[in-house]
């Protein structure tokens, strides 16, 4: 009997340590008619807790015994991966994983992440021009999205690449330069007609000479063009004719001598009714600041009296003016009229209005009694110390000076204009008139001859031509 209850101390010990078992009986071994007793108790569980990977692609769920932490229960399931909302190119979206678990005493798992915009992917920008290219737009068009677009307008810039001439074209061109980086600067490229018709001032490539204005030089001999051109009934604002694009004008000849003639070998007859093509003035430059300058014409381009009276006096509005008196002479207005509106018909917007200083100190004589008055005026005559003027790039001395000399165009001699007719380097130079007064007659003015040297002249004289100077402003 003590045996017996030995043994049954033993087992009751045994049941109380085992009693977070698994819940299985069990019996002592032979001891079949023991009564049966529990040997287990339920086990007393944590709250789960889960562990997600660091890249969320699966979640581990765990729960422990609170009476045996040896005592767990543990899964691990792959997560499933859902879009929640899609990222624009400027916004974000977001996504979450899922797991759900085989034991049901683990509740499924959720984890939501944002999902970074995905940034606009542009394509190539698109660049258009208005139509007279003062402006240009870029554009870009996000490919992931065609309701993403940036655009940027810009006023452009014209420049000068090439300058045009009488002769050749230009070229120019507008530039247009954004602010976002991502366009590139535009420029457009655009032709510069040649100006044949001179209408603004073109400086040479040696700053010495500028091209600008229209007046008849060349005889045409072409029989052809002839015929053409004397079918033509009606002229141009300025008095010419325009015929393919080009200016014409005619004269009935008045030469000063029978055995002159043109650049061409024509002959040329009195009363004869020649055709001259116009073209473009050339200038000498006298001298210049900044983008003035002063200039005379290269040759000598019509013949004109200084004053057209015969009697003693230039009589104007019932005033008798001395005729050599610059202010109120016949060549002084018809520079300022019938030569400045023909020959700057086309564009008179460069010329200045010069003053004009006509005191005695501008003459022969700084004592001369015949100076006039000063003169405001768009087109002058220099005066005689103008073309004795170093600055204006002539000789101080007052003889023959190759400088000085200046010759005749084919419409000049046509207009009766003194023309040097011997072969030497003076062929075809002519006279031309200062606007000065000669100091010892009230009817004489002074001029320079066909060498260069000065002279003095009756100023109703018809053969004496005109070499215009004008103040111009590029």
């Amino acid at each position: 009997m003590k045996f017996k209850s030995l043994l049954m101390s033993l087992l009751t010990v045994g049941l109380l340590l085992s009693a977070c078992s698994n819940g299985e009986k069990t019996k002592p071994s032979g001891e079949s008619d023991i009564p049966e007793s529990p040997t287990t108790h339920e086990h007393t569980w944590g709250d789960p807790t889960y562990v997600w990977t660091n890249d969320y692609s699966s979640c581990t769920a765990t729960r422990v015994c609170l009476k045996d932490a040896e005592h767990k229960e543990s899964e691990t399931k792959d997560s499933v991966y859902t879009v929640l909302v899609e990222p624009g190119c400027e916004s974000e979206g977001s996504a979450k994983y899922t797991v759900t678990f085989e034991n049901t005493v683990f509740v499924t798992q959720t984890h939501e992440v944002t999902l970074d915009q995905k940034g606009h992917t542009w394509e190539t920008p698109t660049y258009e021009w208005n139509a007279d290219y003062s402006e240009c737009t870029a554009t870009r068009v996000c490919s992931k999205d065609s309701n993403h677009v940036q655009t940027e307008t810009k006023d452009s810039v014209y420049e000068v690449v090439t300058p045009e001439t009488v002769d050749t074209d230009g070229e120019g061109q507008y530039v247009a330069e954004f602010t976002n980086t991502a366009f590139v600067k535009q420029t457009y490229s655009v032709t510069i007609p040649k100006d044949k018709y001179a209408q603004k001032p073109h400086l040479s490539a040696n700053g010495k000479t500028i091209t600008y204005g229209l007046y008849p030089q060349t005889n045409v001999n072409d029989s052809s063009l002839l015929a053409a051109l004397n079918s033509l009934t009606k002229t141009e604002t300025n008095g010419w004719y325009l015929y393919e694009d080009t200016y014409y004008a005619k004269v009935s000849a008045t030469p000063k001598e029978t055995d002159y003639f043109f650049n061409n070998g024509t002959a040329i007859s009195s009363g004869e009714t020649y055709w001259f093509k116009c073209e473009p003035i050339s200038w000498n430059v006298l001298s210049s600041n900044d983008d003035e300058y002063c200039i005379v014409s290269s040759v000598l381009l019509d013949a004109k009296r200084y004053c057209e009276s015969g009697s003693t006096y230039n009589t104007i509005d019932g005033v008798n003016y001395y005729k050599n008196n610059y202010e109120h002479s016949d060549v002084r207005s018809w520079l300022n009229t019938d030569f400045y509106d023909s020959a700057f018909a086309l564009n008179k917007e460069y010329i200045q209005t010069t003053e004009i200083d006509n005191s005695a100190k501008t003459t022969d004589n700084t004592n001369n009694t015949y100076e006039s008055g000063n003169t405001e005026d768009k087109v002058f005559l220099l005066s005689y110390q103008d073309y004795l003027s170093s600055s204006y790039g002539f000789s101080s001395e007052t003889g023959a000076n190759d400088v000085r000399c200046s010759k005749t165009t084919d419409w000049a001699r046509a207009r009766g204009a003194y023309s040097r007719v011997s072969t030497d380097s003076f062929q075809n130079n002519g006279y031309y008139w200062t606007r000065s007064p000669d100091s010892e007659s009230n009817f004489r003015a002074c001029y320079v001859g066909y060498g260069g040297g000065f002279n003095k002249a009756d100023t109703n004289l018809t053969y004496v031509s005109v070499r215009p100077a004008i103040t111009i402003r590029r």
